[in-house]
């Protein structure tokens, strides 16, 4: 009725909610401790790395998606980046360098967790000149 989703892009998008599912599994446990913060980036950057190693491809896409969607998050807090244009923050930078400075900050920080290197890497793009 629905179609065969055992390939293609439904089995590339089966495999990326299986995944997303396994990197988040820690967010269940810090939703138990009531923190404020879920996902991919509470995870630490040595967990990143590892999966890194295991599947370079389906980490960064499970973590790097995360990423964008906690700057843009941000990017929309209200009155905390008040009268500065917050909005032309996330693309002054391509996204391969966005995601080679991830990569590298995890590297040099791996105790750190992945939402660590992402603010590192917003504040970072906030004071390049537009």
């Amino acid at each position: 009725m629905y179609g065969n989703f055992s390939h293609g892009p439904f089995r590339r998008v089966t495999n990326f909610v299986f995944a997303a599912a396994l990197l988040s599994a820690p967010a269940a446990e810090a939703l138990a401790e009531d923190n404020v913060y879920l996902g991919a980036g509470m995870n630490s950057c040595t967990e990143f790395l590892a999966g890194y190693k295991k599947d370079p491809t389906l980490t960064e896409a499970v973590y790097y998606t995360w990423a964008l969607g906690f700057m843009t998050g941000i990017n929309f807090a209200g009155d905390t980046f008040k009268g500065q244009d917050r909005l032309g923050v996330l693309d002054s930078i391509s996204t391969e360098d966005q995601k080679a400075r991830l990569l590298e900050d995890c590297r040099q920080h791996p105790s750190d967790s992945y939402m660590d290197s992402v603010l590192a890497l917003y504040l970072a793009m906030r004071k390049i000149p537009r």
